[in-house]
């Protein structure tokens, strides 16, 4: 099983690389590439970092980070009407810091974000990584 999920674009952590013909075994499963954020160094940043870095914020219903571009993140926010704007600061703010610099964060604010039928819900979803 975990070769096959390796193969559907798993990230994976590998053991120290073995002498003879065979692979070195995967010791770790760390996620699917498309619900991680590639960053323009070429490091991934996993959803569960993301996770961390806006359940912080209070007044946070929901949001949902797309990725279609290594330098450019969309981040929709649905927040509590009497402080929205200043959520909406805050989880932009937060995003910034967990990308880091190099990455634009454009934060918009949006009602809840249905899930297209069909399509499994995702709270961070890049499309980079479906690209290449």
């Amino acid at each position: 099983m975990p070769l096959i999920r390796f193969d559907t674009g798993d990230l994976v952590r590998r053991e120290a690389t073995r002498t003879g013909a065979s692979p070195a075994d995967i010791v770790e499963i760390s996620g699917r590439q498309v619900d991680c954020l590639k960053l323009p160094h070429g490091a991934w940043l996993s959803p569960f970092e993301v996770t961390f870095a806006l359940d912080r914020i209070e007044g946070l219903s929901q949001y949902r980070v797309v990725q279609r571009d290594e330098r450019c993140v969309d981040l929709y926010v649905t927040a509590e009407d009497e402080a929205s704007h200043a959520v909406l600061g805050k989880a932009r703010d937060a995003l910034v810091r967990a990308c880091g610099a190099e990455v634009s964060v454009n934060a918009q604010l949006s009602n809840e974000v249905p899930t297209p039928l069909g399509e499994k819900q995702r709270a961070v979803r890049s499309h980079v990584s479906l690209a290449r």
